[in-house]
């Protein structure tokens, strides 16, 4: 009677052994699927990176720049020499060009341009903003100048328009002047009998993809979404020398650089 009991109480020890090792072999059958499934998971979201973004850089160039374009126009009422239209760069890089790459970004620039008025002159000669620009006077007597909306973004267009006066009493003194969102304004320096030919240029951009290319005659733009935009180049009029423009095409790559290259060449 005690040997067939305890026949009995191995039997049910074993079939519950057998019982708790299938559930923990589906419990770990479950987790590995899980894990596969996380790895799955890890596998898609870095083929949606790969959809995601890519920076580009853009270079402009003008081969054989012509010497007038080289050139000082003059002299300013200061006496100081005015600057010549383009410096470019050994290899034909040309800087102070506004770029623009047709994304559907609208994100301002965060940045405060500034410009100042200093010996005749306005310093930069180009400059990107958001929705104001700052003018400021180093000039050791009172200044006024003049502001004017002269075309719309895409870059470049028509370019005429009254200027609205700017006064600087004192060196030092600085004006927030508001512009209009993807408008292409002109500052000039007043005279006594109009305006004088230097000038600067002010792009108000409502998206990160507007830049002004360096001294080599180019300028980077990062995370761009994948796909194939317009890229325009514009080099606005000024020295005495009508404004140039070139446009293209640029096909950004997930997380690679892209190069393209404007020729501002007729």
């Amino acid at each position: 009677m005690e040997l067939r009991r305890s026949a009995v109480l191995l039997l049910v020890l074993g079939a519950c052994s057998g019982k708790a090792k299938a559930v923990e072999d589906a419990r770990s059958h479950a987790g590995s699927a899980s894990d596969s499934g996380s790895i799955q998971t890890d596998a898609q979201s870095g083929q949606g990176q790969a959809k995601g973004e890519g920076d580009v850089q853009v270079r402009v160039e003008w081969k054989d720049v012509p010497a007038v374009a080289r050139a000082s126009a003059g002299r300013t009422a200061c006496g100081t020499p005015r600057a010549a239209q383009v410096s470019p760069s050994p290899t034909w890089g040309i800087p102070e060009v506004f770029v623009a790459i047709d994304v559907e970004k609208k994100v301002a620039p965060t940045t405060r341009p500034r410009i100042v008025l200093d010996q005749c002159a306005l310093e930069p000669r180009v400059a990107v903003a958001g929705t104001t620009i700052a003018i400021a006077s180093a000039a050791d007597a009172p200044a006024k100048l003049g502001i004017h909306k002269a075309g719309q973004l895409p870059l470049g267009g028509a370019l005429g328009g009254t200027p609205k006066p700017i006064y600087l009493p004192i060196a030092g003194h600085e004006v927030e002047v508001p512009l209009e969102p993807r408008g292409i304004y002109q500052l000039q320096i007043a005279t006594s009998d109009g305006f004088d030919p230097e000038n600067a240029w002010i792009v108000s951009a409502d998206t990160p993809y507007v830049a002004i290319t360096e001294g080599n005659g180019q300028t980077t733009f990062r995370d761009l979404p994948v796909g194939t935009y317009a890229v325009h180049a514009w080099l606005p009029p000024r020295a005495g020398q009508d404004q140039r423009i070139a446009h293209g095409t640029v096909t950004v790559a997930a997380s690679d650089l892209t190069e393209v290259t404007l020729n501002l060449a007729p």
